[in-house]
Parts: structure tokens; sequence; C-alpha cells
């Protein structure tokens, strides 16, 4: 499963790549981006119905996001895409949710401080845990050769996802125990 994964990020990040570059000889509307985010939790809590308890663990993940955008405007792009999220929370735990991200650009340049806004979701898959995310924050894209760019962000990052001590109770269901983590991201990145 974890081969079959790899493999279908690599062909998707080669194709954007390719089609990225070969639009960049017109009008460039079509962009590919490839973020790595640091994610550092500030509050963690488990809900149970009934129950909220508080949960002291500080916590760190790490998160690769692949984009493909469309710029729908020379101040808006909209894209969409796959994320690879690492949470070590109760041992580790993974999800690779779909994402949708929004952008607003400050100027009409190849250097501009910009807003986003990323929401994904995660199906329960082998390995991945189901879970929900919502990162919203601002950043600055710098220009540095031609149709290519660092972005550079912090934000706030929402993360849900099923709590791994719990389940391991059978007398309590999975499905009713969730965890929902606030965090700080910082985040770098290239866009093509």
């Amino acid at each position: 499963m974890k081969k079959k994964i790899i493999i279908l990020v690599i062909s998707l990040f080669c194709g954007i790549f390719v089609y990225s570059q070969r639009s960049a000889q017109t009008e460039k509307r079509w962009f590919g981006m490839v973020d790595y985010h640091q994610i550092y939790s500030f509050d963690s809590r488990i809900y149970i119905p009934g129950y909220r308890l508080s949960n002291t663990d500080i916590y760190s993940a790490k998160s690769l996001r692949l984009i493909t955008g469309y710029y729908v405007d020379p101040r808006l792009s909209v894209g969409a895409g796959i994320s690879i999220d690492n949470y070590k929370v109760a041992g580790e735990s993974a999800s690779f949710p779909l994402l949708v991200d929004v952008r607003g650009y400050l100027k009409d340049s190849q250097t501009s401080p910009y807003a986003y806004l990323t929401g994904g979701y995660s199906f329960h898959t082998g390995v991945f845990y189901q879970s929900a995310l919502f990162e919203i924050g601002i950043g600055y894209k710098i220009h540095i050769i031609k149709s290519c760019a660092i972005n550079i962000a912090v934000g706030y990052n929402y993360k849900q996802y099923p709590n791994m001590d719990v389940i391991a109770f059978p007398s309590l269901s999975s499905y009713y125990a969730k965890q929902i983590a606030h965090s700080f991201s910082v985040g770098l990145g290239i866009s093509f």
C-alpha cells in the first residue's frame, strides 16, 4: 500500500512539474507547489460523549503537501492536492488528506505577501487514519528564478483525529472518541 501511494505521489508531482513548465512559456495560470510544514501543538484535548478530557501531551508533526493550482486572478489562486502528515501522538499516527488550498496575494507581482486557507479530509485506509485538517495563515512568496518561487509561511493548524489510547479500550467506541489539536505551523515550500 505504501509503495502504491509513493508511486502515485511521484507521478502526480512529475506531471504537475512538466505541465507547469510548458504553460510558463505562455501566460502562466497553472502552478505546482510542494510545501513542508512543521507543526507544534499548544493545546490538545480528547472528547468522549459527556466528557472533555484534558490531554497535556505536547507533540510535533510533519506535513508534506503537493498541490496543483490555478490563478483565477493574478491576486487569487485556488488549488487541490494531497498531503502526507505524520503526527506523533500516542505513538505515531499518519494521515493522507486530500486538500483544497486558497491563497490571496497582496501584490500582482512574482514576490508578494499572501494569506492562505487550507482544508482537507483524510479517509481511513490501512495505515492512514481518518482525520480533518484546517489551516489559516500568512506567508511570503519570494521569486528566485524564472517560474520558481520560495514560499515561507506561518499559521494556525487545527487537526481532528481518533484518539489512539481510547481506541485501545474495547468498552469505548472509537467512533465517538476523538482528539482535537490546536497548533502553530511553520512552512517552507517551492512553487513553480
